[in-house]
């Protein structure tokens, strides 16, 4: 799969997606490492100051 490839997901119609997130290892992380995991992924660098001035905030919390 490539980055451009979309894929659809009906639920009740098609199975559920499997994940490939490893929970067991992210539980036993420190919120320490996890932040330092995070800040060091190149596919998802932090947002800048700018970035999050201009970020989308929803008028109502999330309930």
């Amino acid at each position: 799969m490539s980055e451009s490839t979309i894929v659809r997901y009906q639920p009740g119609h098609d199975p559920k997606p499997v994940g490939k997130t490893d929970w067991q290892r992210l539980r036993a992380m420190s919120d320490e490492e996890v932040e330092a995991n995070a800040a060091s992924d190149p596919a998802n660098p932090p947002l800048t100051e700018d970035q999050l001035a201009h970020a989308f905030r929803p008028s109502h919390p999330m309930r």
